[in-house]
């Protein structure tokens, strides 16, 4: 044994036969020399940068970097656990995602090894500083609020200690990490919906239990005391008071059972299955006695409705069976002739629609079960509102409204409903009206009279459950009236609520008003924010929202700015969006942003609407809502008026029917053209001709009736509110539906556009097509199977997939996008599918969280190199020829055509954790994290390289 010190070579002389293999099973058989190179001297390593104590000033992004001497040789770092970066020319450098580290100290420590084993490590120490974000959103139990902060934190206040008083696991839960927050309708109680897809709850005892392990939940929905949530792979999590469904059965939660829709009402909660059955469970009077006629695989129940104690469901051949308690409709009989299920009131009846588009209720008499006084009111309707109490609204397809119910029976048509109206909804048991002319209404629940809230300019409204009403209008402001003990009267923070107002919520008692800037103003009974006032209104922004046109992407941050990068945005402007931004829009290359004030700015290419031009200035104020094309944008004014701008042969021009377009109360469009529908049931059309622009063919059909419009990329489709459909527009993509018209003319379910093609379902579940055949609008080779017993229809863009009763798939179209494919089908058998199409494959997402593909495999169809990954799957975002799936534990997993994004490698790290969405250009992708800060890849040119934006401070 030879005792080597120092570094070097040594030169090691060996007798033969003398020297043996550590096995002892050979030896040296001649006398020769060795040559041993003797390293005992460590190597070297040393962080150089940032120096120590440094704050970081971006925990997702925080860059490191030392000397070193051994070239090509691996450096371990502790954050996050197993990063590797190599020595490269005596320098290394990394860029660490710290966002978990949390505020305070913390240590870097980077180990380096060489061949030979010697190791040495450094460690520095830096710091991230405690910053207060501004805020994101507001939400609400009973007596308690809370914000969720731009850094993913969240923060309660109210009456109740046991949600703002938490325990420290809780208050360190929800310190980051947050995607959501659900609160319960009765019990203060809240659960926060975290982007690895755990949840946290805390409050009130009845409304809370263990979720410890709660995993890859993707949605909620909550009762008075109880929550249910729905994972990305089909099953049910239940959490909350047991006996109103805190505890859902296992029939709800079995591996792969298909669930596809979550459902509450008071008690119980109900689950839709991919399999046509339903399942429910909680409550004390029966709501979880399903009938077994709904209970099993095939049963094709498409539909279901419930509010109190009771619970509605209706199959696809058109019966409707009700369990719970009998008084609240649990033992209801519905009429012959409903084709669809609407909705259920509070005390007990149900809403559903007949072919020939009117209007029919049954179930307790005492709160509007028997219409058969009313039904001249009940024809002609665009919408129907099931109250919070014992009454139902209807609003015509001419802008009027009826009210009938009431334990003491009553029916009004309020005088100042009479016309113009554009919208009614139910907040709790309140009932609001809106006019097209901005003017707001409140309707009393019990003798149907209207009371004006807002003579004009009103765009959304909130009620507390003691009677205060906070109104806000076009320019930010807040009207504010009502019981002055229920939060109606605001004169103590009047000033903060006179602009930059861009949402208002409201709780029993106490509204909050968040502003563009990401502060909040509160008032009324459980306002006082003074114990948790250190953590609002901080003054650290970060993003809050992403949009992306073909070539470019634009974000909104949490203090009103907003920030754009990639392609054709030259005339971005920051300063113009600096502050107050409300909202954003895109068309294909331009972007508009909606002020809180009412006023518009847009970028991007000027003839695809990035330059206002001489519609400057009638988009300085009152604008409501912003709509697009793909090259043309359309602004609807809180007054009915409508201002375009853009191409002006796709719609950026509508001066040729400016005189008409009063009273709008909603913009649709197809690729180059707008429909506008209003208050009186009219349709307005401009744009080019051939996609829509020009409906006088259909002119007389167009010019009452209609209650909802759909589109493709070339022509409309009205629904007229006798249940028949009205198309204009190309006639090879759809608007010529001739081929179909008997099928049109009455009972029209539901309508689903592709690209160039429309399907509509009809009663029973039968489906008729036409348009482009290559799009889906020939199905006369399945037309037998397409007959009845259809439970859905999804489009895949260039075709369509029809799931049916006995689980057998249908599909019909273009055979690149799986349509026709039989393996596809089979594959489909029973599941809930969705599509996500690019150029040239297509992505369907099932019920379980696993996805299928078809088309060109380099384009995406091809999945082997990633199919490990491909799991708990909720969302999925494409490019022109790559996808990027976002999985239930905030993990992004891309694939394709690495030009255009499908090869995530240089940013994999922080795609590991902590996305809340995806989006995509043309040829890249951006992620969106729950701290607010941005990823990006894919083609720098068209948005893959954001490298120089501030997304977050």
């Amino acid at each position: 044994m030879y005792n080597c010190t120092g570094d070097g070579t040594v030169s090691v002389g060996v007798a033969p036969g003398v020297a043996r293999s550590s096995d002892g099973k050979s030896s040296v058989q001649a006398a020769s020399p060795f040559l041993i190179t003797v390293d005992n001297v460590a190597p070297f390593i040393e962080i150089t940068s940032p120096v120590a104590a440094s704050a970081v000033a971006d925990s997702s992004s925080f860059v490191v970097s030392g000397v070193c001497d051994n070239e090509g040789t691996d450096i371990y770092l502790n954050h996050p656990a197993n990063n590797t970066v190599s020595c490269s020319a005596g320098t290394w450098t990394a860029d660490l995602d710290v966002t978990g580290v949390g505020a305070g100290s913390f240590n870097v420590d980077v180990t380096y090894e060489d061949a030979a084993g010697n190791s040495i490590t450094d460690s520095r120490s830096f710091a991230i500083p405690v910053k207060i974000y501004k805020v994101a959103d507001i939400f609400n139990t009973r007596r308690t609020s809370g914000v969720l902060l731009g850094d993913g934190s969240f923060v309660p206040w109210g009456w109740d200690t046991s949600v703002t008083v938490m325990d420290t696991a809780t208050q360190n839960a929800i310190k980051s990490g947050v995607q959501t927050v659900l609160g319960a309708n009765y019990e203060n109680a809240f659960t926060a919906l975290k982007t690895n897809g755990t949840l946290v709850n805390w409050g009130s005892s009845r409304g809370v239990s263990s979720v410890t392990s709660a995993q890859h939940i993707v949605s909620m929905v909550s009762n008075e005391e109880a929550f249910s949530g729905l994972r990305s792979n089909g099953t049910v999590f239940g959490w909350g008071y047991f006996h109103t469904g805190g505890n859902p059965p296992s029939s709800a939660t079995a591996a792969n059972s298909g669930v596809y829709k979550l459902m509450a009402a008071r008690d119980s909660f109900l689950a839709l299955k991919a399999n046509g059955s339903a399942v429910a469970w909680g409550g004390l009077y029966g709501e979880g006695s399903v009938p077994s006629q709904i209970s099993s695989a095939g049963s094709g129940v498409i539909a279901a409705a419930g509010r109190r104690i009771a619970w509605s469901a209706m199959r696809v051949d058109g019966s409707i069976y009700h369990w719970g308690d009998s008084t609240y409709g649990g033992s209801a009989v519905a009429p012959p002739g409903v084709i669809e299920l609407l909705c259920a009131n509070n005390e007990g009846a149900f809403a559903g629609r007949k072919a020939d588009g009117s209007v029919i209720t049954w179930g307790r008499v005492a709160a509007g079960g028997d219409p058969s006084a009313h039904l001249a009111q009940l024809q002609n309707n665009r919408k129907i509102l099931c109250s919070g109490g014992s009454t139902f609204v209807t609003l015509s397809s001419s802008g009027s409204v009826f009210i009938w119910g009431g334990f003491t029976p009553f029916s009004a048509s309020p005088p100042e409903l009479a016309s113009g109206v554009s919208d009614i909804e139910a907040l709790g048991s309140r009932l609001i009206a809106y006019k097209s002319n901005g003017a707001v209404y409140n309707i009393s629940n019990s003798t149907g009279a209207a009371t004006e809230l807002v003579a004009a300019d009103g765009v959304a409204t909130s009620v507390t459950g003691g009677g205060g009403y906070a109104v806000l209008k076009s320019d930010g402001s807040v009207l504010v009236s009502g019981s002055a003990s229920y939060g109606g009267d605001a004169t103590a923070v009047a000033p903060s609520l006179a602009s930059g107002v861009i949402k208002v919520t409201s709780s029993y008692g106490t509204f909050n008003a968040l502003k563009d800037d990401g502060t909040i103003v509160s008032w009324g009974l459980d306002s006082d924010t003074s114990a948790i006032s250190a953590s609002l209104g901080g003054p650290y922004k970060s993003t809050k929202k992403v949009i992306a046109s073909k070539k470019a992407f634009a974000a909104l941050r949490t203090d009103g700015s907003v920030v754009s990068w990639g392609g054709e945005i030259a005339n971005f402007s920051s300063a113009a969006v600096a502050s107050g931004v409300k909202d954003l829009y895109n068309t294909e290359r331009a972007f508009a942003a909606l002020k809180s004030n009412g006023s518009v700015v847009a970028w991007g290419a000027s003839d695809y609407g990035g330059d206002v031009g001489a519609a400057s200035a009638l988009l300085s104020s009152g604008v409501k809502a912003v709509f697009a094309n793909s090259r043309s944008f359309a602004a609807l004014k809180a007054n009915g008026t409508v201002v375009t701008w853009g191409h002006a042969a796709s719609g950026g021009d509508s001066s040729s029917v400016a005189g008409q377009l009063t009273g709008v109360i909603r913009l649709y469009s197809s690729e180059t053209a707008f429909a506008a529908l209003k208050d009186n049931g009219s349709v307005v059309t401009w744009g080019e001709a051939s996609a829509g622009g020009d409906g006088a063919a259909v002119l007389g059909a167009l010019s009452s009736k209609t209650v909802q419009i759909y589109s493709n990329k070339r022509a409309f489709a009205a629904l007229q509110d006798d249940g028949s459909l009205v198309t204009w527009g190309d006639a090879l993509a759809g608007g010529n539906s001739s081929s179909v018209a008997a099928s049109l003319n009455s009972g029209v379910v539901s309508v689903i556009p592709s690209d160039r093609a429309f399907a509509v379902v009809k009663p029973l579940g039968a489906v008729v097509s036409w348009g482009d055949p290559v799009y889906g609008g020939d199905s006369s080779s399945v037309s037998a199977s397409l007959v009845s017993n259809v439970l859905r229809v999804t489009s895949t863009g260039k075709g369509f997939f029809a799931n049916k009763a006995d689980g057998s798939v249908v599909s019909w179209g273009d055979s690149a996008t799986g349509a026709g494919n039989a393996t596809l089908n089979t594959n489909f058998s029973h599941r809930f599918i969705r599509a996500f199409t690019n150029l040239a494959a297509t992505v369907f997402l099932l019920d379980n969280g696993s996805i299928q593909t078809a088309g060109d495999a380099a384009a995406g169809a091809d999945v082997s190199s990633v199919s490990s990954s491909l799991s708990y799957i909720k969302e999925v975002a494409s490019s022109a020829r790559a996808f990027a799936a976002l999985r239930s534990d905030g993990v992004v997993v891309t694939w394709g055509d690495s030009a255009y994004g499908g090869s995530s490698v240089a940013v994999a790290s922080k795609l590991a954790s902590g996305v809340k969405a995806v989006y995509a250009t043309e040829g890249a992708f951006a992620a969106l994290k729950d701290n607010g800060t941005v990823v990006t890849w894919g083609d720098s040119s068209l948005g893959g390289n954001s490298s120089g934006v501030i997304f977050a401070d």
